[in-house]
């Protein structure tokens, strides 16, 4: 399993049998995302306009930019908040069961990176496999957010990163290699030693691996470091595995 940030203390029962007052994490965070959209709108307004009314030559230009980008990233933290709080809720009532193919899960992957994703190393067993997966869309944000961090965390974000699929042994599950392409086949070739769970509470991605780790438990994955050049293996059920 993925290192979870628990959110369950919230939830605790009173010895009485009563919840308390405490506001469970959810509803939490969906007030956390309402807080900040209204004053964010605001601020990114007036920056627009100023934006506007001078020129790129402006001496201040550089400094608005700025300002936008920064307060761009505080709108996207709000959005993963209202993310992650959907998400707890949903999946606290029960979702449906899902499938979907690994070339399709990739190809959504491949358009949520912020970095080019090469995914062409997958095998004729594994693209033949559906991926179980209660909603295909979160999984693949979810996964999107491991390569966007294994990107961050080779320096270059901008460099490629590589995905090699292949079916497990046991046929139930298939496997996800996420790294530099020169690293992935070595850890491949290694993925049965005994490697370290993953964090998910690391910064620089606001909420996305923190939404992450809850959508990947959820799924059961299995998500473990491969190797010591920060390749990630992630080992997902296929359609027919004992749920």
């Amino acid at each position: 399993m993925c290192q979870k940030i628990d959110g369950t203390n919230s939830d605790k029962i009173r010895s009485d049998g009563e919840t308390g007052m405490r506001v469970e994490l959810p509803k939490l965070l969906s007030v956390l995302a309402h807080e900040l959209r209204s004053p964010l709108g605001v601020i990114q307004g007036y920056l627009r306009l100023l934006k506007s009314q001078r020129g790129e030559q402006d001496p201040d230009a550089k400094m608005i930019k700025a300002m936008l980008d920064a307060t761009g990233r505080l709108t996207m933290l709000g959005r993963q908040a209202s993310d992650l709080s959907s998400w707890m809720t949903r999946n606290k009532a029960g979702v449906p069961a899902n499938h979907v193919a690994l070339p399709a899960l990739l190809a959504d992957v491949s358009g949520r990176v912020a970095g080019p994703l090469d995914t062409a190393a997958v095998s004729d067993a594994a693209a033949a496999a559906r991926v179980r997966s209660p909603e295909p869309e979160m999984l693949a944000a979810a996964i999107a957010a491991l390569v966007d961090n294994v990107a961050r965390e080779t320096g270059d974000p901008a460099a490629p990163v590589a995905v090699v699929a292949d079916r497990d042994a046991d046929a139930e599950t298939v496997s996800l290699f996420i790294g530099p392409p020169s690293d992935v086949d070595g850890a491949r070739a290694s993925a049965d030693a005994a490697n370290a769970e993953v964090a998910f509470d690391g910064g620089g991605l606001g909420l996305a691996l923190v939404l992450a780790s809850y959508v990947l438990d959820a799924h059961e994955a299995r998500v473990t470091s491969a190797g010591s050049n920060g390749v990630i293996q992630v080992r997902l059920y296929t359609e027919g595995a004992a749920a």
